[in-house]
């Protein structure tokens, strides 16, 4: 049997350096302020500080074993004077270490929070960043729906305008008919009672035996012998 083969995955180290990646460019906003910036300038000088001091305190109390051994071994005035210069100045130097630790130690916290100080900063620029992109996008979007009601407010407006006035122009093209009838003298007749009939049109009718015309005229009643006038005068 041949062995089988195993497939060839993704390197361990492949996710924690994107991760690290992420997390890198995240924070390169952050560290790039100008109270970071300042802050790391102080702690690196404090930190160079501190190793000069540590470098010169070695020394020191190298020089200072040296000349109390030498000193022991000859037991001189001057060896004694030596040796005890050269302790002076290794405690001295050890103070200055002490010192220089106080200070790298302020210089870091101070740092530390530079660090968190801008990333609050820059986490509230970004966050002020997403609103005024919102913003604009709401602004730009309020435009285009206020136009769109616009036009449909215009459309529904000019149609009843429309209507409107159409009613108006009917009124006014039959009032103008009617005034027009009036003036010219003859007014349609609508209908209604047809009208009277002419004498030629009438239809003929059967004479009963006379026509019908003049009345008979009533006796007139006798005359009297005078003719009645004015009465006599009285004596």
């Amino acid at each position: 049997m041949t062995p089988t083969k195993k497939k060839a995955g993704r390197p361990r180290g492949a996710v924690k350096s994107s991760a690290k990646v992420k997390r890198t460019k995240a924070t390169s906003s952050a560290n790039t302020s100008p109270g970071v910036t300042k802050a790391e300038a102080a702690a690196s000088k404090a930190q160079e500080t501190l190793l000069k001091n540590k470098e010169r305190l070695a020394a020191a109390r190298k020089k200072a074993s040296d000349s109390a051994s030498r000193a022991k071994k000859t037991r001189s005035a001057t060896a004694k004077s030596s040796a005890a210069k050269a302790k002076s100045t290794a405690s001295a130097l050890a103070e200055k270490v002490k010192a220089s630790q106080k200070t790298l130690a302020e210089a870091k916290a101070r740092l530390a929070s530079a660090k968190k100080m801008a990333k609050a900063a820059d986490a509230g620029a970004k966050a002020q960043a997403k609103v005024d992109d919102l913003k604009m996008s709401l602004a730009v979007k309020a435009d285009k729906d206020l136009a769109t009601a616009v036009d449909a407010f215009k459309t529904r407006w000019l149609k009843k305008r429309s209507t409107a006035d159409s009613r108006k122009l009917k009124a006014a093209e039959k009032k103008a008919a009617a005034k027009a009838k009036r003036k010219s003298g003859g007014k349609a007749r609508g209908p209604g009672r047809p009208p009277k009939a002419t004498g030629a049109s009438m239809p003929a009718t059967k004479s009963t035996g006379k026509s019908r015309g003049r009345p008979k005229k009533v006796a007139s009643i006798p005359k009297t012998g005078r003719r009645r006038g004015r009465p006599p005068k009285s004596a």
